[in-house]
């Protein structure tokens, strides 16, 4: 869990920098962000449930 926190940190920092400076894909890549996060999260829980539990 603390590497999707690292990719969270990291990831947040790119897409804030992009969308302070202008960028008009935005939107789509907050999107982006914010699914892998949900992703990687439950992948995380889920092996971490499965190998163990």
């Amino acid at each position: 869990m603390s590497v999707c926190g690292l990719f969270a940190l990291v990831g947040g920092a790119v897409v804030a920098y992009k969308m302070f400076n202008g960028d008009n894909d935005s939107a789509k890549k907050i999107g982006g962000w914010v699914g892998g996060l949900v992703i990687a999260c439950v992948v995380s829980m889920v092996v971490k449930n499965f190998f163990f539990a």
